[in-house]
């Protein structure tokens, strides 16, 4: 573990049994101009993987500003996806696309210009 990561479990029990617990894992990382995170959640609902895995990455290598997001449920199916790129909050300009597995909602895409007095 790198000195700038932060890295967290935080558990709920009501019982000694492996099933009457709820585990919350999280890892920050942070690089010179990036940063992840990635979430994972361990329920007795779902056995053998975590329930939820969020990722989120955070990049400023380039001349735009990328946000990446994805959603997992459980850990095997992935649900959601989000994209976002901006060059400044002057003029933000972007896209926002998501994608489900869900058979009657596969994708939802969005464009947006949001133009600022700043």
């Amino acid at each position: 573990m790198a000195t700038r990561d932060i890295n967290g479990h935080f558990r709920l029990t009501w019982g000694l049994l492996p099933m009457q617990s709820i585990n919350n894992l999280f890892n920050i990382t942070f690089n010179t101009n990036e940063i992840d995170l990635k979430y994972s959640l361990y329920t007795p609902f779902v056995s053998q993987e975590e329930t939820i895995v969020f990722l989120f990455n955070y990049d400023t290598n380039s001349e735009q500003y990328l946000i990446n997001a994805n959603l997992f449920y459980p850990s095997s199916r992935h649900v959601g996806t989000a994209k976002i790129s901006y060059e400044s909050l002057m003029n933000v300009n972007g896209t926002v696309n998501a994608s489900t597995s869900m058979q009657h909602l596969s994708y939802i895409g969005c464009n947006f210009v949001i133009l600022t007095t700043l």
